[in-house]
């Protein structure tokens, strides 16, 4: 399993462990010891596909288009020129584009950079309830920040 969406009244007595998925090491890993450029790192689409909510996640303050937004303007505001590498992946590409991996490199983004370039990545939830964004940024030596309650993390049973 990669996510439990249910919400907490609904799960019973199973019991879920969460593993890393569609982040490969080989193309994420940084070396152990490298110059970062930025001190926060951050690409992703402000918003995000209608109708992807979880169960659980219909439950929290925020919304995910929400807490992106937020966290865009936060870092657009509060970072110092050239401190912060941002990209807003909808303004640039478009929502159409969004899943095509390919055409960010002609939008002029690299998401490997992004992660192997920064301190701290973002990490706030995906369209589900889990998100790749977490497994490459650690594989790219990028400490995750998690701005999210509905993240399932891996061995979340017995590490609290």
């Amino acid at each position: 399993g990669i996510e439990d969406r249910r919400a907490r009244n609904h799960r019973g007595s199973s019991a879920f462990i969460a593993v890393p998925y569609f982040a490969s090491a080989a193309k994420y890993q940084a070396p152990t010891r490298q110059d970062r450029g930025h001190l926060v790192g951050f690409a992703a689409s402000s918003k995000l596909h209608q109708g992807s909510s979880c169960e659980l996640c219909s439950e929290l303050p925020y919304g995910p288009s929400e807490l992106r937004a937020r966290i865009f303007g936060d870092l657009n505001a509060g970072c110092a020129p050239g401190e912060c590498q941002v990209y807003d992946l909808t303004k640039m590409i478009g929502g159409m584009q969004r899943d095509n991996i390919s055409f960010y490199a002609s939008a002029g983004v690299n998401l490997d950079d992004v992660v192997h370039n920064a301190v701290f990545c973002p990490i706030p939830r995906g369209d589900s309830g889990c998100t790749k964004r977490f497994f490459a940024a650690m594989l790219g030596g990028c400490i995750p920040v998690v701005l999210s309650d509905a993240i399932v993390l891996p061995f979340a049973s017995v590490v609290d």
